[in-house]
């Protein structure tokens, strides 16, 4: 005997998505106040991490369904392997694409971090740290004599 009674979707279903952004566009590197990083673009991508997890979980939903409707003999066998494949393919697909951006916006972050980190350390370096400047002299005649050798093999 069927209910007629209502039932509720989960609260994920009933919230609309959040808006994902473009993560190659250009940011603004500092808050109007002129100190520190705004939150904005970080939070974005934490957001679109976030989808990409419900994204690939819900896949996997979906796989599942279509293995349980072939437990069930819905599909002939060749039509749920071909089913199977198609979702898979499109799991990789959008993976493969947001991983991309993803990686440019990643790589944007590390360069812009690291430089943050070598401003910061220059500031605090000892003007006076003689085993320093020592390092830095012999990489500077270490590149210099291989620069030398290969000029001199090239002629």
């Amino acid at each position: 005997m069927a209910t007629t009674k209502p039932t509720r979707s989960p609260r994920r279903a009933q919230l609309p998505a959040p808006p994902v952004s473009p993560l190659n566009r250009p940011r603004q590197r500092s808050t109007p106040s002129g100190r520190g990083l705004p939150l904005k673009p970080y939070a974005e991508k934490l957001v679109v991490y976030e989808a990409l997890h419900a994204l690939n979980r819900d896949f996997e939903q979906v796989l599942a369904d279509l293995a349980k409707l072939q437990e069930l003999g819905v599909f002939q066998h060749d039509r749920f392997t071909i089913f199977r494949i198609m979702v898979q393919e499109t799991r990789a697909w959008a993976n493969m694409v947001v991983a991309e951006l993803l990686q440019m916006r990643e790589e944007d972050d590390l360069g812009w971090f690291g430089r943050l980190h070598r401003r910061w350390e220059k500031k605090r370096e000892d003007p006076n740290d003689a085993l320093r400047d020592a390092k830095a002299l012999i990489e500077k005649r270490r590149k210099a004599a291989a620069r030398k050798k290969s000029a001199g093999s090239k002629g």
